[in-house]
């Protein structure tokens, strides 16, 4: 057991490990999506909610970071709405540090912080399967309406006040939630404010390191942030993410990976109303057995695929040749 100075409390040092490495896992398949897993499942393995959102917003740091080393990335930034979303993401950030910080306080932030997680496990879950099984005339991604006024991303205008709400809900979702600043970013400024793909990809990465910076430097002044069962859980991420791309994407974006998803982020919802109802451990025992399952099965389909792409072409070779005799 790994002991934690801040919480006062010891942790498995080996389920955060394994824990990191199927959210990562995850991540490849279903995107920004399983960041919703990382903090309830880190709550019902006993750190409280204020740090599990902490180290929800380290390794969001921690993964736009690395950005900074490919500037590729920021080449259809749009900077000055990136600035403008960042002013406005840092104080949302900072005000949803001091909620979560208040609510620690008066013991009411787990309740809250499960009850929200549920929903929009449930909802994801919701919109991933319709993504799959549903209307695909859709353009874009989910919202089928824009917003007026749109922006004009090709020029310099833009509507300041579409910016600084995006800004702000951006902002509090990494404070409060520990989800991060790119979570919605690029959704919303491809959908509300009519930004081009390419564009609001990159603003939202920058304006999400910004927005996650300023997160991660108010949990830090806040004094509940445990650095090593970030740095283990940030080690787990990197090798599911790793692992899970060697496959290729039209591997790991089938139907069976997705349906496997669904199903971990049902189970990890279902774990949070048992977690207030006095049956943590027992929900945080059982939801670590069905995502750990869930990726093993997930390991044998990506493997019998890859191997069954191999072998066809030599059957097909090979029949062509005692047919051409």
């Amino acid at each position: 057991m790994l002991y934690l100075p801040l919480a006062g409390l010891f942790i498995n040092p080996q389920a955060l490990f394994i824990t990191g490495v199927c959210v990562g896992m995850t991540g490849v398949i279903i995107g920004s999506c399983a960041q919703l897993m990382l903090v309830p499942v880190l709550n019902l393995f006993g750190l409280p909610a204020a740090l599990a959102v902490s180290t929800g917003v380290t390794r969001d740091f921690s993964r736009s970071a690395v950005s900074l080393f490919e500037r590729a990335q920021f080449k259809n930034a749009h900077r000055r709405l990136a600035l403008l979303l960042s002013l406005f993401g840092l104080a949302g950030a900072a005000g949803g540090c001091l909620i979560m910080v208040l609510l620690s306080g008066i013991n009411a932030a787990a309740p809250v912080m499960n009850a929200i997680y549920t929903l929009l496990l449930l909802m994801a879950v919701f919109l991933l399967l319709l993504t799959r099984f549903g209307k695909r005339d859709w353009p874009g991604t989910l919202f089928p309406r824009l917003s007026p006024p749109r922006t004009e991303l090709n020029t310099i205008r833009f509507s300041w006040r579409d910016a600084a709400w995006q800004g702000l809900l951006t902002g509090f979702l990494s404070g409060f939630l520990g989800l991060g600043g790119t979570w919605t970013g690029k959704a919303m400024l491809a959908r509300y404010l009519g930004a081009p793909v390419p564009v609001a990809r990159d603003t939202a990465r920058l304006s999400g390191l910004i927005i996650s910076t300023g997160a991660l430097f108010a949990w830090a002044l806040s004094g509940r942030l445990e650095v090593i069962a970030s740095l283990i859980l940030i080690a787990g991420l990197i090798i599911g993410r790793s692992t899970c791309s060697l496959w290729t994407e039209s591997i790991t974006r089938s139907l069976f990976p997705r349906l496997a998803c669904a199903a971990m982020m049902v189970l990890a919802a279902a774990s949070l109303p048992a977690k207030q109802a006095g049956a943590g451990e027992t929900a945080g025992i059982i939801t670590l057995g069905g995502i750990v399952l869930c990726c093993a099965l997930m390991l044998i389909c990506f493997s019998g695929y890859g191997l069954f792409k191999r072998i066809r072409p030599e059957r097909i070779k090979t029949a062509a040749a005692h047919q051409h005799r």
